[in-house]
């Protein structure tokens, strides 16, 4: 049986040298130091995403979209560069 790159065998003696290294009793805290490590990783990348953009963008955004509710304009899936255009051509007259 092939598990990617490695084999059973290989990947038997991973465990059999793991277990040797740390005993038995140290591997489920390393196991659990591990996963709260990937789950912090996780959620930092989440705030990372979630962040995009300075908070004067953000403000500038959230005005133009009321602005835009305002005029009776729906914003809904669109671009603050779609909003804009369709706030000034309702503005022009247009």
């Amino acid at each position: 049986m092939l598990v990617g790159p490695l084999g059973f065998t290989e990947l038997l003696l991973i465990i059999v040298v793991i277990l040797l290294l740390f005993g038995g009793r140290k591997i489920p805290e390393l196991m659990r130091s591990m996963g709260e490590g990937v789950r912090e990783f996780k959620k930092a990348s989440r705030e990372l995403s979630d962040d995009t953009g300075t908070p004067a963008e953000k403000r500038e955004s959230e005005k133009l979209r009321e602005a835009a509710a305002s005029l009776g304009i729906s914003t809904d899936g669109k671009s603050d560069e779609d909003i804009k255009r369709e706030i000034q051509s309702r503005v022009s007259g247009g």
